[in-house]
């Protein structure tokens, strides 16, 4: 195959150009991705190849679903796993605490990503 869509599951620990990269020297042909996922994110990456890189325009506009997976009272100095842990809390989080923040990320947020 030379031209079409290959969709991977991207695996933890490699980036979204990294999957491409793969993809490319398998192949051997022209490739790139419907947008990134961090290293740290799993999930389905759609890898465009030869001709079909020109329907990535048609791919990146669409709406899309994350799932994410947290762990209450652990704080990393990166904001994510790959962090060192700077504090920790383990008091029970009450369901009506979780309810009342919720607002807070609903709608249009201006998303302030971490340093690293």
């Amino acid at each position: 195959m030379t031209d079409g869509v290959i969709l991977i599951d991207k695996p933890f620990g490699i980036s979204s150009f990294a999957a491409v990269s793969m993809v490319r020297r398998a192949l051997g042909v022209k490739c790139g991705h419907c947008g990134t996922l961090d290293p740290v994110a799993t999930g389905l990456l759609p890898i465009m190849c030869g001709k079909a890189t020109k329907l990535s325009a048609y791919l990146t506009d669409g709406d899309k679903r994350y799932t994410a997976s947290l762990k209450f009272g652990l704080e990393t100095d990166t904001l994510d796993i790959t962090g060192s842990v700077t504090a920790t809390d383990a008091r029970r989080i009450e369901l009506d605490e979780i309810l009342s923040v919720l607002p807070r990320f609903t709608g249009e947020i201006m998303q302030v990503p971490p340093a690293y």
